[in-house]
């Protein structure tokens, strides 16, 4: 797998990446238009580990993450909804550990209805560390905070 800096030009893809109804569930992103996105990239993206994820050439997902001293900070792992259930979850969590081998633990948060997630991060050892609501929209859903320690 290879990881590209997200740019203006991967507008198109986030817009197709968050166009399925199953996402609409869990990303506020479903309502960004693809000028949207290419503002939030120019405004916000450039400053974190933002990647577009690449198999062979083909963009399969986009991954956001901060890396503080021993923490990693997972902001969103999303795959095209046509590459998942393909192992490239894992081997992202892996590849992210192989170029920072100072990471200690990996944190992120799950909506708590998001089942496929969760079993998902269970199964590579993640625990619940505590929940919280967060704004997805213009409402509020419940999230789970997990946490990996290495």
């Amino acid at each position: 797998m290879q990881y590209k800096k997200i740019t203006t030009e991967d507008a198109a893809f986030l817009t197709d990446i968050f166009s399925i109804p199953e996402y609409d569930m869990y990303f506020a992103e479903n309502e960004t238009t693809e000028e949207g996105w290419r503002n939030r990239i120019t405004a916000c993206f450039q400053s974190l580990q933002s990647f577009i994820i690449l198999d062979e050439g083909k963009k399969v997902g986009w991954i956001m993450y901060k890396i503080n001293d021993h923490t990693c900070m997972i902001d969103i792992i999303v795959l095209h909804p046509n590459e998942r259930f393909k192992g490239y979850g894992k081997t992202i969590i892996s590849d992210i550990l192989k170029s920072n081998p100072q990471v200690k633990e990996i944190k992120l948060d799950v909506q708590k209805r998001n089942k496929s997630a969760m079993a998902f991060y269970s199964k590579l050892g993640f625990a619940v560390d505590g929940e919280e609501m967060q704004p997805v929209g213009d409402a509020e859903q419940p999230y789970y905070k997990l946490l990996l320690h290495l």
